[in-house]
């Protein structure tokens, strides 16, 4: 069952060959999306465009490592030259490669895990923005609050901010009693209920 018409849109899901990015690339198929199957293994992105055309959809496989522009770059091409318009773009694919506090992660770690789930992403959408004109009849917003921007991370403000919060002293939470739960002002009088003990 379709629970939305997806006909003749194109969609690029990153890292959709496994997980919930199949999950997605498969139900955008199914809602009759033209799917890009994108991830850094070619034969993995091959076995899910398999799997959405014996499930009678259409999807085609364009291996890319989001953390290089070229690779975006080249996914975005390869997108429209096959499907033409890119309509959807979701990107899923993203690296944790560091697990425990958050003051006291590597810096290249920190790099790497910004440079995928962050900058790849301001990339991606850059390079569609960049390559795609816009439809017939539609034009951008002039208005500074209306026109939509992206910000990016800077690493070396981060990590100042990260110093100065590991070098300052913890202050334990407020216990219960400093700060009594009161019921909202707009709560009923339950003293007359029938269910009041």
């Amino acid at each position: 069952m379709k629970h939305f018409d997806l006909s003749g849109r194109t969609a690029i899901v990153t890292g959709s060959t496994r997980g919930i990015g199949r999950a997605i690339a498969e139900i955008l198929a199914r809602a009759g999306a033209k799917v890009v199957v994108s991830s850094r293994k070619a034969e993995a992105c091959e076995a899910v465009v398999a799997a959405i055309a014996k499930d009678g959809g259409t999807a085609i496989a364009v291996p890319c490592n989001v953390g290089y522009k070229d690779q975006l770059a080249t996914l975005v091409a390869e997108t429209r030259r096959q499907f033409g318009t890119i309509d959807i773009l979701i990107c899923n694919a993203a690296v944790n490669p560091y697990y425990g506090p958050l003051a006291e992660i590597p810096d290249e770690a920190y790099d790497r895990t910004m440079n995928s789930n962050a900058t790849s992403r301001s990339n991606g959408a850059s390079t569609i923005s960049a390559s795609t004109a816009s439809p017939p009849g539609w034009s951008r917003p002039t208005s500074p609050a209306r026109s939509g921007r992206i910000r990016r991370s800077s690493s070396a403000a981060w990590r100042q901010r990260r110093s100065a919060a590991s070098a300052s002293p913890r202050t334990s939470p407020a216990s219960p009693s400093s700060s009594p739960r009161r019921p909202p002002a707009s709560s009923p009088d339950r003293s007359s209920s029938p269910m009041a003990a």
